[in-house]
């Protein structure tokens, strides 16, 4: 499993450390030894900002700081789905921030990498045992997969939201319908609104959809939740409840 080292100490505050769930991650400003050394890589500021979405991503886990869902570890293509940054560079990055900063732990081979500023041959990357690959239907072909699979993977993230062990015929169906009208961030971001409202007390919508039930189409008496989160930042719905 790939963990951010010393995630309590450095990216943690009083502030969040009073809430279960947080919107927001606590980046040092300190332009330090680390940051030098990154930037001077040749690819390196590629690297960094997938540094920092790696960071991002580490702080929507649970535990936070853990690159996993469900106890189930990120490879680096979930990484890469989820981050929108290439596999090259998510490998690149967790790479020199293993063997050569000491920024990321290794648990997958019981290692804790001291940073050795000397070398100059880039360790192999490590690959997880457990791959999100392995929750999908084994009947579901993976190449079709791509847009419902990063979408599933996405909705796994937020622990509010109905948890699901594999990825289902219905579900893949559900999802794909929507391909015609919009793009998979914006599907992605009516998940991420819709966990911020089951989040937020103050607001009314509480009702636990399923994917397949969150994505499928709406009637005039049954409005779609989807349609209902896809364009606003919070899609509240007004006091009053809602009727699923």
């Amino acid at each position: 499993m790939i963990i951010i080292r010393n995630w309590n100490d450095i990216f943690e505050n009083a502030q969040s450390r009073r809430f279960e769930r947080t919107h927001w991650v606590a980046m040092p400003n300190k332009r330090g030894f680390g940051y030098t050394k990154i930037l001077k890589e040749k690819n390196g500021e590629a690297m960094f900002g997938c540094w920092c979405a790696i960071v991002e991503l580490a702080s929507t886990c649970k535990p936070r700081g853990e690159l996993q869902s469900n106890g189930i570890p990120y490879s680096y293509s979930d990484v890469s789905a989820l981050t929108l940054y290439s596999e090259k560079t998510v490998s690149e990055t967790i790479t020199f921030c293993c063997n050569s900063l000491g920024w990321i732990v290794d648990t997958v081979s019981n290692t804790e990498v001291i940073p050795n500023s000397h070398s100059s041959k880039p360790t192999p990357p490590v690959s997880t045992s457990i791959q999100f690959s392995s929750i999908l239907s084994k009947d579901i072909k993976e190449e079709d997969l791509l847009s419902p699979k990063n979408v599933f993977m996405f909705w796994l993230l937020h622990p509010d939201l109905t948890t699901h062990r594999k990825l289902t015929k219905d579900q893949q169906a559900a999802i794909r319908q929507w391909r015609d009208d919009y793009s998979e961030q914006e599907l992605c971001n009516a998940v991420r609104n819709y966990a911020d409202a089951l989040d937020d007390k103050n607001n009314f919508y509480t009702y636990k959809h399923t994917i397949e039930d969150f994505f499928r189409k709406g009637t005039l008496s049954k409005p779609s939740p989807f349609k209902r989160f896809v364009h606003a930042e919070t899609a509240p719905p007004k006091k009053g409840g809602y009727i699923p």
